[in-house]
């Protein structure tokens, strides 16, 4: 997991960013840990 969010580090940013545009539910959601 560690591995995998180093690697996609930025990835990762866009689908927090993503994320927190939507609002969903999920304030701070392990984006990185669900596929």
């Amino acid at each position: 997991m560690f591995v995998a969010y180093h690697k996609d580090n930025e990835n990762a940013g866009k689908l927090h960013e993503i994320r927190k545009m939507l609002g969903k539910e999920e304030p701070e959601a392990p984006s990185i840990l669900t596929p």
